[in-house]
């Protein structure tokens, strides 16, 4: 009998989790835990018809980024009603990037700053802890978390001189969690990656908030090939390292 692995991903009904969400369905023996805010939206239902391969099934589940309550019964969700008390590979994907936020330094406001922070870090922070024992009790643990470029330090100069300060904040600490998750954990495979610029609801509203409407967007389909083919080949010798959808490395 071929074993099953159990994916959970945040953010699932929408942009690169929705990507992510349909290539893992597209595997065979795959328990596929689809993570969202409201699983009544019909964003979050049309997961439902996707296509599976044999062996897959879905799983769809509320967790709210934001709030530790949502973490906590959804692991005591997919435990009672579901068996699942481990998870193979977790996925931070949950993130915003509100075009309000675009400012430079000298003028971003400060709450823009704590809305973004507490979803695309505290989110993610919670959702290792919150995992952290299911995680621990699969074979090949893995921990994947969803970054941008745009939280590259080293990668800022690059940048054009965008003004996503407090985007680019909320994922140089994302990075600093998965340096820091890597070297505390050496069962654990943990990695960060950034899919590219993809013309998705929130990366094109992104664009154009930021003047970048002509840069070159990458398809979805390239940014899931080339993520997946980082996903399929992760293990404990490439924990630690940050890449990009094309395979190239990103420095911190």
């Amino acid at each position: 009998m071929a074993t099953q692995e159990i994916v959970l991903i945040t953010g699932a009904n929408r942009g690169i989790g929705k990507g992510i969400t349909t290539t893992y369905l597209a595997k065979p023996n795959h328990t596929v835990i689809a993570a969202v805010r409201k699983p009544s939206d019909p964003t979050s239902q049309s997961l439902l018809s996707l296509p599976k391969a044999p062996g897959t099934k879905l799983i769809l589940i509320q967790l709210n980024s934001i709030s530790k309550p949502d973490h906590l019964s959804a692991v005591t969700t997919l435990a009672s009603e579901h068996g699942i008390t481990h998870i193979d590979i977790l996925i931070a994907n949950a993130g915003i990037f509100p075009p309000s936020s675009v400012a430079p330094v000298t003028r971003v406001d400060h709450d823009e700053i704590r809305s973004i922070f507490e979803v695309n870090f505290l989110g993610t922070l919670t959702l290792i802890q919150t995992f952290f024992e299911a995680l621990k009790r699969a074979k090949n643990p893995r921990f994947f978390v969803i970054s941008s470029m745009g939280g590259s330090i080293g990668a800022l100069e690059n940048l054009g001189g965008a003004p996503i300060f407090a985007y680019g904040l909320s994922k140089a600490a994302v990075n600093y969690l998965v340096k820091a998750c890597h070297l505390e954990n050496k069962e654990i495979c943990t990695m960060a990656f950034c899919p590219g610029w993809v013309n998705t609801d929130m990366g094109g509203k992104a664009a154009e908030a930021t003047g970048l409407v002509d840069a070159p967007f990458v398809t979805m389909e390239d940014s899931m090939t080339g993520l997946f083919k980082m996903f399929d080949t992760a293990s404990r010798e490439t924990s630690g390292t940050y890449h990009s959808w094309d395979g190239s490395v990103i420095s911190w």
